[in-house]
This record gives structure tokens, sequence and C-alpha cells, in this order.
């Protein structure tokens, strides 16, 4: 019996939950009705765009903090430390970046 091989690459991502409730994730303007994430398509566009640029930056980091981290019993090594607090600092970055876009696209709401 041959078992099928599945390639992770190509896997369809797990939608992620709404930043808020109610609110476009990209420029936190409210929803309008039906709508779950995103208030039109250029907001929708301009956010896969941010998410992929993102991505891109994070994910090496994300792999790191996999690979390295501790085992039951072990110390955490200085990569895994370092690559967690860099996931942290561009995350955080990150968030503070958008609320500031949001406020200054919304009026400061």
């Amino acid at each position: 019996m041959s078992r099928v091989k599945v390639d992770p690459y190509r896997s369809e991502p797990e939608m992620a939950p709404p930043l808020s409730e109610r609110f476009c994730n990209w420029c936190d303007g409210p929803l309008p009705r039906g709508k779950a994430r995103y208030c039109s398509e250029q907001c929708k566009k301009d956010w896969q765009s941010f998410i992929t640029a993102f991505g891109k930056r994070i994910a090496p980091w994300l792999l790191i903090t996999r690979a390295q981290r501790p085992r039951t019993g072990k110390e955490a090594g200085p990569a895994y430390s370092k690559a967690q607090n860099r996931v942290r600092d561009m995350t955080d970055e990150t968030l503070s970046r958008l609320r500031t876009a949001q406020r200054r696209a919304t009026g400061g709401r």
C-alpha cells in the first residue's frame, strides 16, 4: 500500500479570527452588515499584502523558536531566547504601527 504524500506548503491556511469584532482589520472602520473582517475590497487587498510581508519577516524566527525550544528538564539556549524576543518585538512593533495608521485613517477614533 502506498502512502499519499502531503505537501505542508500547499495546505489551506486556517482562518484566524478578526482583530476586533465589528471593525475592519485594516482601517479599523466599522464593518458593513454581513462583512466579517474588511469593510471594502481595497482594505482586504491592503491587509493581505501587509500580512504577506509580515509573514515573510517573522516566519524564520518562528521556525527557530520551534526548532530550538527547550526539551523537558533542559534549559533554553541563546538562539531560542533571541528568537522568542525577536518574535515578541516584531509583533508588538507591527501592532503599534497598525494601530497608529488606523487612528490616522479614522481621525483618531
